[in-house]
C-alpha cells in the first residue's frame, strides 16, 4: 500500500477576497457596534459603522443593492451571497417577509438583519441561514 502525501494549498494571493461565514460576519459587526454605543441612535451613523466593520475585515460590498423594483437591501456582499438589512426600530413579520424576498433570489445565500429589537426570529428561511443582531444590547451600558 502506498501513501500519497498531499501538500497544503498555498496561501491565497492578498488581492483574492476571502470567503467569510455568516457567523464571522455577525461577530465582526457586533464587535464594531459594541465600541460605538452612542452612535446607534442615528441611522446614517449606523450605516457608516456597518460599512466600516465590513471594510475593516476586507469585505467587498455594495450599498443599496437592488434585487427588483421594490427590493433594495442595505448591504450586499456578492462574494459570499450575504444580504444585510438594517431596521432602526423593532423588526417584526414585515421585516421577515422583506428578508424572505431577498432570500428567494438564487444569488442570496444568507442574510443578517440588524434592528433595535425583534418580535420574531427564525434561524432559516428558504433553506438559507438568517442571523439577527439586536441593537438594544449595544445601546445600554
Amino acid at each position: 500500500m502506498s501513501l500519497t502525501v498531499i501538500s497544503p494549498l498555498p496561501p491565497p494571493h492578498p488581492d483574492t477576497p476571502r470567503l467569510l461565514s455568516i457567523e464571522d460576519l455577525d461577530r465582526h459587526i457586533c464587535r464594531r457596534l459594541s465600541r460605538q454605543q452612542g452612535a446607534l441612535q442615528n441611522e446614517e451613523r449606523l450605516q457608516e459603522l456597518i460599512a466600516a466593520a465590513l471594510t475593516d475585515i476586507g469585505v467587498v460590498f455594495e450599498r443599496e443593492k437592488r434585487f427588483g423594483p421594490s427590493e433594495r437591501v442595505d448591504f450586499w456582499i456578492p462574494a459570499e451571497g450575504i444580504a444585510i438589512e438594517i431596521k432602526r426600530r423593532m423588526a417584526g413579520l414585515a421585516a421577515l417577509a422583506q428578508v424572505g424576498r431577498y432570500l428567494g433570489h438564487p444569488e442570496v445565500k444568507g442574510a443578517v438583519v440588524i434592528a433595535m429589537r425583534f418580535s420574531e426570529t427564525i434561524p432559516m428561511m428558504e433553506g438559507k441561514p438568517i442571523r439577527f443582531i439586536s441593537l438594544w444590547k449595544f445601546s445600554v451600558g
